[in-house]
């Protein structure tokens, strides 16, 4: 659906993707071109390799909130809640892991997110929105055997991060969608917000 509420295409997605989209040969899409310069996406690039070149030296954390699911979204007040929150990134280009501060999290403790190089591109290089709908999440997989799911999820003024995967490894915490898009907007180097703020209101509205 268009913003105005018409229909212009359809799609097709599940718990484990792929997910496609298909536009209706009828729809037209109009650009408008900005006067800003666009983005420094190679300086973006450089900062990306120099960042997640960083030996990861945290042991991960396991915050609880199990059995929280992103479409069953009263199960999400089970999930631990961070108010706050810094991301970094480390492990290398060939393994690299989302790591994530909180002071609500017990002190030193550290979430560590294995996150495939291609996605930490468009989420730190590109700056793509950091969450999809609960309706169907922003997911991703490391390509390690023993890496878990992760998927992110946005219902209103809410984001669900869940992780899980081979053995003990299934948690969940949630934030505001201001929270974490100011912290990608951080560790991407940028003083303003990565969403704009009419996007992360919306369902407010």
């Amino acid at each position: 659906m268009c913003r105005c509420g018409h229909e212009i295409g359809f799609g097709h997605g599940d718990c484990i993707g792929p997910h496609w989209y298909s536009l209706h040969a009828s729809t037209v899409r109009e650009e408008a071109i900005g006067e800003a310069a666009p983005p420094d996406y190679a300086g973006r690039l450089a900062r990306a390799r120099e960042r997640v070149a960083a030996p990861i030296t945290s042991p991960p954390h396991d915050p609880g909130g199990r059995n929280v699911m992103a479409d069953d979204v009263p199960s999400w007040d089970r999930a631990p809640h961070l108010a706050e929150l810094e991301l970094t990134c480390g492990g290398g280009s060939e393994d690299p892991s989302l790591v994530i501060a909180s002071p609500q999290l017990p002190a030193e403790a550290r979430l560590v997110v294995p996150i495939p190089w291609c996605q930490l591109v468009r989420l730190l290089v590109l700056a793509e929105k950091p969450w999809a709908e609960n309706e169907v999440p922003l997911g991703w997989k490391s390509p390690r055997q023993d890496a878990p799911q992760v998927e992110l999820s946005r219902h209103r003024q809410r984001v669900l991060m869940t992780v899980w995967g081979p053995g003990r490894s299934e948690w969940a915490v949630t934030m505001r969608p201001k929270t974490w898009a100011d912290a990608w907007a951080r560790l991407r180097g940028e003083d303003g917000e990565s969403v704009e703020q009419d996007e992360v209101d919306a369902t407010d509205r």
